[in-house]
């Protein structure tokens, strides 16, 4: 259910930088108890704040992030259609948003998960105590992944991304398919098709492959439509991107 735990620490941070669609959601801990913020696209200047421990939900569009959070910072990753497994609460409640924890489980959520990071001493015991947290969830609520979800999840990873054929191999009405996706994954099946196609676009460019090898063997028309798809997701080209080759693939500075 869950993908990485990790932690990161850069006292210097400054700036802001634009977090791109990774078909993922996170949960992050500011470790210094600070609020934590996001702009909600790439290009805005009117910047949100939250409490102290975020959900960042699936998203479909470039968004922004102020760097001074790197300070100190604890996250989980989940798999696809997890994060509904331990935070119990359907996944639209954050879709295309950053929402504080407080919000999603009631007050004093936030403080109680920081409170069970801060006291501990170096990254290790830190992620061991969110390990902790997250299997405790999971006992509390007992649910499991959605196995239909999970399936189409994998069906769109193998190249099938029209929606239709996707919902007919399944045997399932592509409403339903729809409301399914909304809940357990935040996103309905066209727009987490669409994040999963560019994730694969990211990993070919990062590979060295060119543009028109991209285009082909990652499901787009042609090079223009690839050109147009990724500026929509990312706000650059995908020449662009492949000149800046940011560290971490999701980050641009």
């Amino acid at each position: 259910m869950v993908r990485t735990l990790w932690h990161c620490r850069n006292p210097g941070a400054v700036g802001r930088e634009t977090a791109l669609p990774s078909g993922t959601m996170q949960l992050l801990i500011n470790v210094d108890g600070g609020p934590l913020h996001h702009f909600s696209s790439a290009d805005s200047t009117e910047r949100s704040c939250h409490t102290s421990v975020v959900v960042q939900g699936m998203h479909a569009h470039p968004y922004g992030l102020d760097r001074a959070d790197q300070r100190s910072l604890v996250g989980v990753v989940f798999e696809p259609g997890a994060a509904r497994v331990v935070l119990g609460v359907a996944m639209d409640a954050v879709a295309e948003d950053n929402v504080g924890l407080d919000v999603l489980l009631g007050g004093g959520s936030s403080e109680r998960l920081l409170d069970l990071v801060r006291t501990q001493q170096g990254a290790r015991m830190q992620l061991a105590r969110v390990e902790d947290y997250l299997v405790q969830r999971v006992r509390d609520h007992g649910r499991a992944v959605d196995p239909t979800v999970t399936e189409a999840l994998r069906r769109m990873q193998a190249g099938t991304t029209e929606v239709s054929a996707l919902a007919d191999g399944l045997g399932l009405a592509a409403r339903r398919l729809r409301r399914r996706f909304l809940a357990e994954v935040g996103l309905p099946p066209k727009a987490m098709a669409r994040v999963v196609r560019f994730q694969r676009a990211v990993e070919a460019l990062r590979g060295g492959q060119a543009l028109t090898s991209v285009a082909q063997s990652c499901g787009y028309f042609d090079q223009a439509h690839l050109g147009h798809e990724f500026c929509a997701l990312s706000g650059v080209s995908p020449g662009q991107y492949r000149r800046r080759m940011p560290p971490h693939r999701n980050h641009l500075a």
